[in-house]
């Protein structure tokens, strides 16, 4: 998974995280149930869905470690189930990108947004991706998850699979309905990506589920080859090879995790 940037907060931010909202956070970590049901019943001011001064919150800890039991109680309070940390990611976007199929389970039959995306336009569907569970890529299709929206530099979630070299992934997206031949804001396609990652086996199976393999990148990047016209009546001693197209010279922004 990407890394996520972390940033600052604000006096006020900080100020708001007491020492019951680490209390509930310790109690989270260690999966006392019966613990952080009392605190949520004791203690008005604590939220799981506050951050602490990394922008993190209860609920997203649960998430993330996959504490079906936890993540129940934290529902059972009313919690918000769309709540967003500081990076805009919701509790479904921690489970799934984690391949915790049961919890995000739960999350959905809370009516958890599978529109939501993250402060990078990361749908649930590209943090399954990332996460390498074909079940929980599942999951979220079966459940109406969009498999078409696109980060911020126009990549649907089928292009990361083409990148990881994941083929089941790659076909259980192809079968919920994304675009094979969908350019990104560079133009490439998924079979671009997978090619230029050297991913063979997503490069064949792209192939054949109809990848257009005539796509190029930008067209101001491919360089027609200019052929010298041959001389008349003369004799080439050795072939001459032509004149190699340049190559793109463009890179490709890396999702962050």
């Amino acid at each position: 998974m990407p890394s996520f940037f972390k940033p600052k907060k604000s006096s006020q931010q900080l100020a708001e995280w007491n020492k019951h909202d680490e209390k509930l956070l310790q109690a989270v970590q260690k999966g006392e149930v019966d613990k952080i049901n009392s605190i949520l019943s004791s203690k008005k001011s604590v939220s799981p869905t506050k951050q602490d001064p990394h922008g993190h919150t209860c609920l997203h800890r649960t998430a993330i470690e996959g504490n079906k039991e936890v993540m129940e109680a934290f529902l059972n309070h009313n919690v918000d189930p769309n709540a967003a940390d500081l990076e805009g990611r919701t509790p479904l976007h921690c489970a799934v990108g984690d391949g915790h199929l049961g919890v995000a389970a739960l999350l959905i039959q809370h009516d958890s947004n599978l529109f939501a995306v993250d402060r990078h336009k990361l749908s649930t569907v590209h943090y399954s991706v990332m996460g390498g569970s074909v079940d929980c890529v599942r999951l979220l299709l079966d459940n109406g998850a969009p498999v078409y929206l696109q980060d911020e530099d126009g990549r649907p979630a089928l292009f990361l699979a083409a990148q990881m070299n994941h083929v089941p992934i790659t076909k259980q997206l192809i079968e919920g309905g994304a675009n094979i031949n969908t350019r990104d804001s560079k133009q490439k396609t998924a079979h671009i990506h997978a090619s230029e990652y050297g991913n063979d086996e997503v490069v064949q199976f792209l192939i054949s589920r109809g990848a257009d393999v005539t796509f190029a990148d930008r067209k101001d990047d491919i360089k027609p080859v200019k052929q010298e016209p041959k001389p008349k009546n003369s004799i080439v001693e050795e072939a001459t090879p032509p004149p190699s197209v340049g190559g793109s010279d463009h890179t490709d922004n890396e999702l962050d995790k």
